[in-house]
């Protein structure tokens, strides 16, 4: 399902039905790319698994839906759009102060709350329980509230994952997370000399190798669970009904609706019920991510929407192509 490059180069699945790196360039570090295999190998089943047992909840899972939201307030979207770019950033540096630039990669990676709310969902939908919007809610101290920590979120994890036997999955987390190297990029309380990480509390020394290796890992990481979302989502080309789950409404009856965009996959999903029937005292209700000038195409009864891609072309065309009347 997942192919990170170009056709028949990338990382897909073989035919024994494990993922393998075919035609990766050569550029691409070792244990970046050994990686990409491993934790594909290890998160892709958890996917597969969750959707087979609750369509419903998975696409919730997959939109991340979490109540009334404008279109860019995203902090997962913020933080691709700004991996993309320091990625590019990165290549125009060299020595120590990539090091630098890239310990903050870690750092943001391992920080993300994102990652963890979507385990923990699949973990959720594969012990037979529903979507949640917040599966690690702020803690109380006498301070006030503060929010979990990873290690915090990972022991939950772990119990989601015994629970569903498959622990395995949180190998690639567990192979990334360095508590002392999080904590010492966060407080600013490290040093980076000729490609060796230098923190104070604990004293260590993280050697070139290490360092090269945790990034690695972590860019790695990263890059898999971005595409194993974008692939699932991609991956409905056609709008079909869902069942819903037990306990989303009383009505016997009641259908969902995937809605779908061009070359995005699933966006959203909608009640089945017509006019008619929502006038008779059907209650309806939408839960996806669409653009503002995409509602008329909803309030139309149209489920499958066209391409963002086209669309901005046809912007382009009509602006600086108009016929003169």
């Amino acid at each position: 399902m997942v192919n990170f490059l170009k056709r028949r180069r990338g990382f897909i699945k073989g035919e024994k039905g494990e993922f393998v790196a075919t035609g990766v360039p050569k550029k691409f570090n070792k244990t970046y790319t050994d990686s990409i295999v491993k934790y594909l190998n290890c998160l892709d089943l958890l996917f597969e698994k969750s959707q087979q047992k609750s369509e419903f909840e998975f696409i919730f899972t997959l939109l991340r839906f979490r109540g009334i939201q404008y279109t860019k307030e995203d902090p997962y979207e913020n933080s691709l759009e700004t991996f993309d770019a320091i990625m590019k950033l990165g290549n125009k540096i060299h020595g120590d102060p990539k090091i630098n630039l890239f310990l903050w990669l870690y750092g943001h990676i391992v920080e993300s709350s994102e990652p963890y709310e979507i385990l923990a969902n699949l973990l959720n939908i594969c012990n037979g329980g529903r979507y949640q919007a917040y599966n690690f809610p702020r803690i109380r101290t006498k301070w006030g509230y503060r929010d979990q920590f990873p290690t915090e979120k990972i022991q939950k994890l772990e119990v989601l994952a015994n629970k569903a036997s498959m622990i395995n999955v949180l190998e690639p987390i567990k192979d990334v997370f360095d508590k002392d190297l999080r904590n010492s990029i966060f407080h600013s309380d490290y040093s980076v000399f000729n490609g060796e990480i230098i923190i104070n509390n604990p004293q260590k020394i993280y050697s070139a190798k290490v360092t090269q290796s945790l990034i690695n890992k972590a860019l790695a990481y990263h890059e898999v669970v971005k595409n194993l979302i974008r692939s699932y989502r991609e991956g409905y080309k056609e709008s079909k009904l869902i069942k819903v789950s037990p306990g989303f409404s009383p009505d016997p009856d009641e259908k969902a609706v995937l809605i779908i965009r061009e070359n995005d996959g699933a966006i959203g999903m909608k009640d089945s019920w017509t006019k008619e029937e929502i006038k008779n005292g059907k209650i309806s209700f939408f839960a996806g991510h669409i653009f503002s000038d995409e509602q008329k195409y909803l309030d139309q009864g149209v489920v499958v929407l066209p391409s963002r891609k086209q669309g901005v072309l046809k912007r382009i065309i009509n602006t600086f192509f108009r016929k003169e009347t």
